[in-house]
Order: C-alpha cells, then structure tokens, then sequence
C-alpha cells in the first residue's frame, strides 16, 4: 500500500516524471524528452500569445533570441 497521495495531475507530478525522463535519458545515453530545445520553442510561443493579447492584434513568434 502506498502511503504518499496520488498526484497525477499536479505540477509536482510533472516535474517528478520530468526527472525520471531525465534520469533514463542519460542511462540510456540520449538527449531528454522534452529538451531545452523543446522548451524554448514553447517559451516563445507563450511569449507571442501574450505580445497578442497585449496587442489585441497578431504577433510574430520570434526564432531568435530577442
């Protein structure tokens, strides 16, 4: 029996299957999934919904680092 709550869908949980895909990334010699790369795209597109929004108009979603 587990003594620790169940934490499916909460940020903690996130952030735990994170790390153990971290962890069996670099057992198995790979780059993680999602990468820095991944996470940078999803930056900048949040970034470009919130210039958007702001804006009340369409935004560019920057490819570079601004």
């Amino acid at each position: 029996m587990r003594w620790w709550p169940t934490l499916s869908c909460t940020p903690p949980a996130n952030i735990a299957a994170l790390y153990q895909e971290v962890a069996r990334a670099i057992a198995e010699g790979r780059q993680p999934h999602p990468s820095f790369e991944t996470g940078l795209r999803h930056h900048r597109l949040l970034a470009a919904i919130e210039r958007s929004a702001a804006m009340e108009a369409p935004a560019e979603l920057a490819t570079r680092p601004a």
